[in-house]
C-alpha cells in the first residue's frame, strides 16, 4: 500500500514538472513571437521612414531642377527686354535680381535667388592662354592688370597681397614659380602631403584651399569675392560690391566706391565711359593707357549667373548651386550644378 501511495506522489509530481516545462515552453514561444513582431514593426516602420526620405529627396530634386528653367528663363527674357529698349545693361533692380521668398509647394516649400558671378573677380582672370599668332608677350598686359588688381583687392580686405602669385602660379600651365611669392610643384611636392598645382583654369572657388597660404580664415575672408568662369570675363560695375568696385583703380576707396553704389542705384552706368566719368579719376589715372587698361576691366552686363535654390519636402533639405550661361543670342544654359554652396 505504502509503495502505491509512493508511485502515486512520483507520477503527480513528474506531472507537475511536465505541466511547468509546458507553461515555460508557452512563455518562451509568445516572448519570441512578440520580439520577432516589435522586429517587423520596426523594420516595416524604417523602410517606411527610408521610402518616404527617398521620394521627398526625389521630389525636391525635381523641384530644384525646375528652378534652373525658371532662372534661365527669367534670364532671358531679361535680356530680350533689354534688347527691346536698346540698353544691354545687368542691373540689381532688375527682375533677375530679386529673391524668390519662401513659396509653398506640394508638401513643403522652395526659395532662391540669382547672383550675378561677374559681380565678382574672376579667378581664371589671372592668366589667358595665347589665341592664334599672339604669343604670351602679347597677353602680359591684360595679365598684369588682373593680377594687380587682384592685389589691390586682397589689401582691401586686409589679406596678404603675396597671395596673388601663388594663385596665378596655380593656374598657369608652367611649372616655373613667379618672383617672389609663387608657388609651384617643387613646394607642394614638399609638403606633409604632397600633390601637384592645377596647372589649369579652376573648376571650383573650393580649390583656394589646396593653395599655399590660404588658411581657413583667409578663404572665408576672400571666397564671397571671387568666382571661377570658364573664360575670360570683366566684372560688372552695374552689380558689384563696395569692396570690387574699390579696387579697380588704386586711388579709390570704400567710401568712393560706396558712393557710387548710392549712384547707380538711382541711375546704373549705362556704358563704361560713365563709370569711369564718376570714378574722378586723377591725372595719372586718365592717361590713356590706364584708361584702356581700366575698361579692359569692366563691363555693365553679364554672362555668367548663379542659381541659388533651396527646397525642403517633409524633413527633406536641399540646396541647389547652378551656373547658367546667358549667351547673346538669347540662350541659357547650365554649366555645373551642385548640392550645396557654390564655394
Amino acid at each position: 500500500m505504502k509503495q502505491m501511495n509512493r508511485m502515486v506522489d512520483r507520477m503527480g509530481a513528474l506531472k507537475c514538472g511536465q505541466k511547468g516545462v509546458a507553461l515555460i515552453t508557452a512563455m518562451l514561444v509568445v516572448a519570441l513571437a512578440t520580439v520577432a513582431a516589435i522586429a517587423m514593426t520596426s523594420r516595416q516602420q524604417l523602410d517606411i521612414r527610408r521610402t518616404g526620405n527617398t521620394l521627398h529627396a526625389d521630389q525636391a530634386s525635381l523641384y530644384a531642377l525646375g528652378g534652373e528653367l525658371w532662372a534661365k528663363d527669367i534670364l532671358r527674357k531679361d535680356l530680350k527686354s533689354d534688347k527691346n529698349d536698346n540698353e544691354l545693361i545687368d542691373t540689381l533692380d532688375e527682375n533677375w535680381a530679386k529673391t524668390l521668398p519662401p513659396t509653398p509647394i506640394e508638401g513643403g516649400q522652395i526659395s532662391g535667388n540669382i547672383e550675378d558671378l561677374q559681380a565678382r573677380f574672376n579667378l581664371n582672370n589671372l592668366y589667358k592662354e595665347p589665341s592664334g599668332d599672339q604669343d604670351l608677350e602679347e597677353n602680359k598686359p591684360i595679365i598684369d592688370a588682373d593680377l594687380e588688381y587682384f592685389k589691390r583687392l586682397l589689401r582691401i580686405l586686409e589679406l596678404e597681397e603675396q597671395l596673388a602669385q601663388a594663385i596665378a602660379d596655380w593656374i598657369d600651365p608652367d611649372t616655373n614659380a613667379r618672383f617672389p611669392d609663387g608657388s609651384e610643384d617643387i613646394e607642394y611636392l614638399n609638403m606633409q602631403i604632397p600633390y601637384r598645382t592645377g596647372n589649369t583654369r579652376m573648376a571650383s572657388p573650393s580649390e583656394l584651399r589646396l593653395i599655399k597660404g590660404v588658411t581657413r580664415e583667409v578663404y572665408k575672408k576672400l571666397v564671397p569675392f571671387v568666382s571661377t568662369l570658364p573664360e575670360y570675363t570683366p566684372i560688372n560695375v552695374n552689380t558689384a560690391s563696395a569692396e570690387i568696385i574699390a579696387a579697380l583703380p588704386d586711388e579709390t576707396d570704400i567710401t568712393l566706391a560706396n558712393n557710387l553704389i548710392e549712384e547707380r542705384d538711382d541711375s546704373p552706368f549705362i556704358d563704361k565711359n560713365t563709370f569711369i566719368t564718376s570714378l574722378s579719376l586723377n591725372e595719372e589715372n586718365s592717361k590713356e593707357d590706364k584708361l584702356e587698361g581700366l575698361k579692359k576691366l569692366i563691363s555693365i552686363s553679364s554672362h555668367y549667373f548663379l542659381l541659388n535654390g533651396n527646397v525642403e519636402i517633409g524633413t527633406n533639405q536641399l540646396r541647389l548651386s547652378s551656373m547658367i550661361e546667358r549667351t547673346d543670342d538669347g540662350k541659357a544654359y547650365v554649366l555645373t550644378r551642385s548640392s550645396g554652396a557654390y564655394y
